[in-house]
């Protein structure tokens, strides 16, 4: 897997071009839902690959109230 360096402003603005249709609901949506799969998540990889996916969402909305 290739890492790569990614901050908040880059990850919101990818997701803009990717979904850009989404709304604020859907992106908290996104949001708590990944939350509750962090939780379930059984081991280290799968909690990290579910903490990625909280990061990128709450990034998002961040962005859209001007945190980045």
């Amino acid at each position: 897997m290739r890492r790569i360096k990614w901050h908040k402003k880059a990850i919101a603005d990818w997701h803009k071009k990717a979904l850009p249709d989404c709304t604020t609901d859907e992106q908290r949506y996104k949001c708590r839902l990944e939350a509750k799969e962090y939780y379930k998540a059984k081991d280290f990889d799968e909690r990290m690959s579910e903490l990625a996916d909280c990061y990128i969402a709450n990034a998002v909305l961040g962005e859209r109230f001007h945190d980045c």
